[in-house]
């Protein structure tokens, strides 16, 4: 053993109660025991203090892992011991069954056949190993199996989620003719024909545009270029064709809902700051003003939805069933709101999907934010738009982003499936297909 610094002589680092006395193992214990039941032997013999044999001892009684009774099992009154170490139930009659641990040579010698006789007079059952007492066994699963047998069912409601569009364009001249001017998207049209390809595939039942639709850049306070000059005719055209695809591909059945973002906010702020009296003109027998995204964009026409402006516009998509939040649809971020509820945003331009835990009264309450980026496409490089424009005159992306689109499979009983379908360069695995852009790179 090694010496204790500060000492003259050797101590045993087991009898001054050190981590060592935990290495001897319990079935030592019991071995050396049963085979000399002395206390002082069996310190001896596996090297530990006479105090921590008894607690090692004791703790074996109390687990049931070492008999009460003298553990010599050569003498007769070991099972008129055992039967009288039975315990009562109120009315005084023996329990009919036991679990006792009968260790060593009991299950070596010819007494241990005597003492298994006097145990079954006794109804009592018995194990000679260790691991196996005082084990009760568990009672009969209710689980059964079942057939491969899942057929559709129309008790589900399928919600497609369109995030940020950021429709719009730049309008740059062409270098062979300077004269003449063309329209170059900024937003990805390969990504919006992968997304139509997915609302064919999916056929909802409702479908949910999120904000930012638009992006009006020469509406806006930040971006002022001369490349958005003549671009906002193109843009509303752009918008309009691309909700009628839509609903065409959806089905005049699918309901449609659109949130307006804080991007077409840009055009009432425009007509609020510069020529106000024009802010709620209508057309006689109309609703919607003259100059907003539904007049434009015919929603009546379309059926389409509007929700209030950004950013209390939302679209509550289930109720509160029990413990199971409601779901609602926002463009702006649910953590500025704080809602409590089940949340579908766009805004940012990485997709997420998170949850979070709330605990009431009643029991644990969990939120899901599913994030849904869109199909925009903000990588704005050099070969489109003049170098001035951005510090990376190499250009390369000045933002990292990921397209992607949103499904909700929602049940009547308030459970309900996200999925959230990132695009990847005009490509997308949604399910069990594969579907890729028909339109070509630069066409």
């Amino acid at each position: 053993m090694p010496d204790l610094p500060g000492r003259g002589r050797r101590y045993r680092v087991e009898r001054a109660g050190g981590v060592f006395a935990k290495s001897v193992s319990d079935e030592q214990i019991i071995e050396a025991w049963l085979e000399e039941p002395s206390t002082r032997k069996v310190a001896r013999k596996v090297d530990l203090s006479e105090r921590q044999i008894r607690q090692r001892l004791a703790k074996l009684r109390a687990d049931g892992r070492l008999p009460h009774a003298d553990p010599d099992l050569n003498r007769e009154g070991k099972i008129a011991q055992l039967g009288a170490s039975v315990p009562t139930n109120v009315q005084g009659a023996q329990l009919k069954e036991l679990s006792v641990a009968l260790w060593g040579v009991a299950a070596k010698n010819a007494d241990g056949e005597l003492v298994k006789q006097g145990l079954d007079g006794l109804r009592a059952k018995y194990s000679f190993s260790g691991k196996e007492a005082l084990v009760i066994p568990p009672r009969p699963s209710k689980i059964v199996a079942y057939r491969a047998n899942l057929k559709p069912t129309n008790t589900a409601q399928r919600i497609f989620i369109v995030g940020d569009m950021q429709l719009g364009f730049w309008a740059v001249r062409d270098p062979k003719n300077p004269q003449k001017i063309r329209f170059v998207p900024f937003h990805d049209e390969r990504a919006v024909d992968v997304m139509l390809q997915a609302i064919g595939l999916y056929r909802p039942n409702r479908l949910v545009i999120i904000g930012d639709f638009f992006d009006f850049p020469m509406l806006s306070r930040f971006q002022q270029e001369p490349e958005f000059a003549q671009t906002l005719q193109a843009t509303i055209q752009e918008g309009y064709d691309l909700l009628r695809k839509i609903r065409k591909t959806a089905g005049d059945k699918c309901k449609m809902d659109f949130i307006p973002g804080n991007h077409e906010t840009r055009m009432q702020r425009a007509i609020t700051n510069n020529l106000p009296q024009l802010f709620n003109l209508t057309r006689p027998g109309e609703s919607w003003p003259v100059y907003s995204v539904p007049s434009l964009m015919k929603f009546d026409e379309l059926k389409i939805t509007c929700a209030a402006e950004y950013p209390s516009g939302e679209v509550w998509l289930a109720k509160r069933h029990g413990l199971i939040p409601g779901l609602v649809a926002t463009h702006a971020d649910p953590k500025k709101k704080d809602l409590r509820a089940d949340a579908i945003h766009g805004h940012l331009v990485l997709p997420s999907l998170e949850m979070r835990q709330v605990f009431y009264e009643d029991g644990p309450t969990t939120y899901t934010r599913m994030c849904v980026s869109g199909c925009a496409n903000y990588s704005d490089t050099g070969d489109k738009v003049r170098v001035t424009r951005t510090n990376t005159p190499s250009g390369r992306s000045r933002m990292g982003a990921v397209q992607s689109f949103g499904t909700i499979d929602l049940h009547t009983s308030g459970l309900r499936k996200f999925g959230l379908h990132l695009i990847h360069d005009g490509r997308v695995m949604f399910g069990d297909h594969l579907l890729s852009t028909r339109i070509r790179r630069g066409q």
